[in-house]
């Protein structure tokens, strides 16, 4: 029995450490591309990359679809089942992806660097799924590791064509072919340790879990508009520069988020059995100790952001950037909203309380959708910033309420 304990506590340090680094990594792998971008690029074709890359990351939510979190929650189907309706939604990715182009159109540049990293994200979305299959193991560690292998060979080969090449269009088909790379011989390799050979699936079954996943996948494809919508609108209404520092500035804000993930993957399967055998204390005591966790490190990145933010990037990408510190602020300020929001998206899913979570994702949308322009055009990037801080204040405010009324009505 000790021996057990000690090889399951053994497990979840080496889970979280994983977790920890991939996660990391792979979130640092779009700052990392913004640098080479924009050193290499120059500041205009860095504007185009950065609503490429946010349209590639909003798109692979629909190739995600119901998430990682419904996937390892859920007791009823089969990880064939997962399997094959994620083939759906990436394939369902791609041709959305195909279509934006044909009504925004693109120039052919901006349209193929689209095309190329939406590939890019569709094979993340598709790995994601293998993932939950590891992760229902508890083999988080090997999830993380092909994480940390896919983004950094991702890395070296973008940046190392873009400097041969000078051409984003090649150092982004570098970037796929080596997560392909990473999916073929690292994630199958690991998937077929733990796959179940004679499961069952049917049409049946993925039309009924893509139905059950469906408010997921809008809840999860608003919030990704939520995020980006001050890059949509300064699209629309402002210039590539504009769009460049903008992505820059947002950039440090993805170290705010990662926290959420870093306290939440490797918790959601002694969250999800905590909601099961209705431990309600401890797990509301497991949702305060994450919240305070993101405050706190949310406050140490706003002071960061105050102080040293500005000169640390302005060495890094090469820009003066010194009439912006009130906006990176902002932008701080909105992230630490947005990563306690997270958790709280999460902790709905596990209680399966997808829709109420929509309807609040689906009001905050409308509103920006109607304002943002005339914000941005009127404001520019302050504007802009603002409109993130407000709409992830907004979203955390709303999902805090919901959850708090969902829990004092729960039964568990």
């Amino acid at each position: 029995m000790k021996k057990t304990e000690n090889q399951n506590s053994i497990q979840f340090r080496k889970n979280f450490i994983w977790n920890l680094l991939g996660t990391t990594v792979n979130a640092a792998t779009s700052f990392i591309y913004m640098i080479i971008a924009t050193r290499i690029n120059g500041l205009e074709e860095a504007g185009v990359f950065s609503i490429a890359f946010s349209n590639a990351c909003v798109l692979v939510v629909i190739g995600t679809y119901m998430g990682r979190t419904y996937q390892i929650n859920d007791v009823k189907h089969s990880d064939k089942v997962f399997i094959q309706s994620r083939k759906i939604t990436c394939l369902l990715m791609l041709l959305v992806c195909l279509g934006m182009i044909f009504i925004f159109q693109y120039s052919v540049e901006k349209s193929l660097i689209f095309l190329i990293w939406t590939v890019y994200k569709m094979l993340e979305a598709f790995s994601d799924v293998i993932y939950g299959v590891l992760h229902k193991n508890n083999r988080l560690d090997y999830v993380g590791q092909s994480l940390v292998l896919k983004a950094v060979l991702s890395i070296l080969i973008f940046g190392l064509l873009n400097s041969i090449f000078r051409n984003l269009m090649w150092a982004s088909l570098g970037a796929c072919a080596a997560a392909l790379l990473i999916m073929i011989f690292w994630d199958y390799k690991y998937y077929k340790r733990y796959r179940v050979s004679k499961d069952f699936w049917s049409v049946s079954e993925c039309r009924d879990i893509l139905k059950e996943g469906s408010f997921i996948c809008i809840t999860a494809l608003l919030s990704t508009y939520l995020v980006n919508a001050s890059k949509y609108a300064i699209d629309m209404y402002g210039s590539d520069s504009m769009q460049a520092v903008y992505g820059i500035l947002a950039m440090p804000a993805t170290a705010m988020v990662l926290v959420g993930q870093y306290l939440i993957q490797p918790l959601l399967l002694k969250m999800s059995l905590l909601y099961r055998q209705k431990e309600k204390k401890a797990f509301i005591k497991n949702i305060f100790c994450i919240e305070a966790a993101i405050a706190g490190v949310g406050v140490f990145g706003i002071i960061c952001a105050a102080t040293i933010g500005i000169p640390i990037l302005g060495i890094v990408y090469g820009v003066d950037l010194s009439m912006y510190r009130i906006q990176l602020v902002i932008v701080m300020i909105g992230a630490l909203f947005y990563g306690g929001a997270t958790v709280l998206t999460n902790v709905l899913t596990i209680m399966n309380k997808n829709r109420v979570q929509t309807a609040c994702y689906a009001l905050i949308s409308v509103v920006v959708l109607l304002v943002s322009g005339t914000i941005v055009t009127r404001t520019g990037i302050t504007g802009a910033v603002c409109i993130y801080a407000v709409s992830m204040m907004s979203v955390l405010v709303l999902l805090a309420l919901v959850t708090a009324l969902k829990i004092k009505r729960s039964s568990f």
